[in-house]
C-alpha cells in the first residue's frame, strides 16, 4: 500500500510539473529544444564543440505558411483531431 501511495503522489508531481511548464512556457521562451540538446551532445562527442544561436520571434511575426509547415511536419492530421490522434497512438502501441 506504501508503495502504490508513492507511486500515486510520484504520478501527481510530474502531471503538476508537466502542467507547470507548459504553463510557464505559454509566456517564456523555452531555452532550447531537444534538437539543441541533441546536437550539442553530438558536437561533444565528436569533438566539435559549436556554439547554438537562437532567434525567438513573436507568434504574430511568423508567416502563416511557416505555421501551417510546422504543424504538418508534427502532425498531419491536427485539423482532424481534438489533440491525440488515437488510431496513430494504436497503431504505434501494436507495431511497437
Amino acid at each position: 500500500r506504501s508503495l502504490s501511495r508513492r507511486l500515486f503522489k510520484l504520478l501527481l508531481w510530474f502531471v503538476a510539473g508537466s502542467v507547470l511548464l507548459v504553463l510557464l512556457f505559454r509566456w517564456v521562451p523555452p531555452p532550447g529544444t531537444m534538437l539543441m540538446v541533441e546536437r550539442k551532445v553530438e558536437s561533444w562527442i565528436d569533438g566539435d564543440p559549436i556554439d547554438l544561436k537562437r532567434s525567438w520571434r513573436p507568434w504574430k511575426e511568423l508567416p502563416d505558411d511557416l505555421k501551417i509547415a510546422v504543424i504538418a511536419a508534427e502532425d498531419q492530421k491536427f485539423a482532424e483531431h481534438w489533440g491525440f490522434d488515437v488510431p496513430a497512438i494504436r497503431a504505434a502501441l501494436a507495431h511497437n
